[in-house]
């Protein structure tokens, strides 16, 4: 923001401050965001490694870099029009390990398989706090010090249940190694990490799948790990903004609305769905999933209706 004179301001300096002075802080960065467009804000926030994306409404999404580079869209014939319909937000690709392994036979559905959990916050906790409770053994990764952020709240009381969890420094060569030994004993990898970082450490689905090549790799983004937006920084309520979500859901007249933050526990059920799926996938056919799921084709995809009928030119 060019270090404006009042981001000094005592009255700003803690949250508890801003909070108490809200409607000061929000004149100011009013008048600041006035003099710049709103995807110039978001570019400049994320090169900071800010989250940000600008308020769009649904029909901005019907053709953007990323989503063609990921082949997002897919051509219908639909009331004697073409038109472009949603695609699954999975990005599953398949590798032969030119084996099947056994069917599953346990109480339940997921008895026997090891999941080894890199992920945070909301989405991918959730995500395997669904795996746990299907039987599978889940063994949560934590940095040293705060652990995962949902220790500072009741999230993890409910998302950490029937969890192991092992604190690992991932910037140590001997964390990275304790890491890659238990990747080489799991069946699931569910990593949210920002793109780029797993590869970064040696733990990217390339290299572990010489380690073990029948680790079904789950990875979770804003965006995906492909296309120009790849490496944006995202979380669900700003994605339901950047969809277009949020304008629809509004009164007339009336500004638009995020909601309920559901973005991210919708995601870790179709996230669980794509899991039992690949393990069921590897166990009868042999093929091991490598799984790139993106929050926003997700989100997208649950507006294929608005999407539909502002091609055909009826009002969403």
């Amino acid at each position: 923001m060019g270090s404006p004179e009042w981001g000094a301001d005592p009255r700003f300096a803690t949250k508890a401050e801003r909070v108490r002075n809200w409607d000061a802080l929000h004149a100011l960065m009013s008048e600041w965001s006035r003099q710049h467009a709103k995807q110039w804000i978001a570019d400049a926030a994320q090169r900071s490694h800010v989250p940000s994306f600008p308020l769009r409404e649904v029909t901005e999404q019907l053709d953007t870099p990323q989503l063609r580079h990921r082949r997002f869209y897919r051509g219908v014939e639909l009331a004697g029009s073409r038109v472009q319909v949603p695609g699954p937000p999975f990005g599953v690709s398949l590798a032969s390990t030119g084996r099947k392994r056994q069917p599953l036979h346990g109480a339940m559905p997921l008895d026997g398989v090891r999941v080894l959990d890199f992920s945070w916050v909301i989405a991918g906790p959730t995500t395997t706090r669904y795996l746990a409770a299907m039987g599978a053994e889940v063994i949560k990764v934590e940095a040293p010090g705060r652990g995962d952020p949902g220790r500072g709240s009741e999230l993890h009381t409910v998302l950490g249940q029937a969890k192991q969890a092992i604190v690992l420094d991932l910037k140590r060569p001997d964390g990275v190694e304790i890491a890659r030994s238990l990747a080489a004993k799991s069946d699931i990898l569910v990593e949210n990490y920002a793109t780029g970082v797993m590869d970064r450490l040696g733990l990217g689905a390339e290299a572990l799948r010489a380690l073990n090549p029948n680790l079904i790799y789950i990875s979770a983004s804003g965006m995906g790990r492909t296309g120009p937006e790849a490496q944006a920084v995202a979380y669900g309520t700003l994605l339901q903004c950047y969809a277009g979500f949020a304008g629809l859901n509004r009164h007339p007249g009336a500004a638009p609305r995020i909601g309920l933050a559901w973005l991210d526990p919708m995601c870790a059920l179709m996230l669980a769905f794509v899991a039992a799926a690949a393990v069921w996938q590897r166990n009868h056919h042999g093929g091991v999933a490598r799984v790139d799921f993106s929050m926003i084709e997700a989100m997208l995809w649950t507006l294929a209706k608005p999407l539909i009928e502002a091609q055909l030119g009826a009002p969403p």
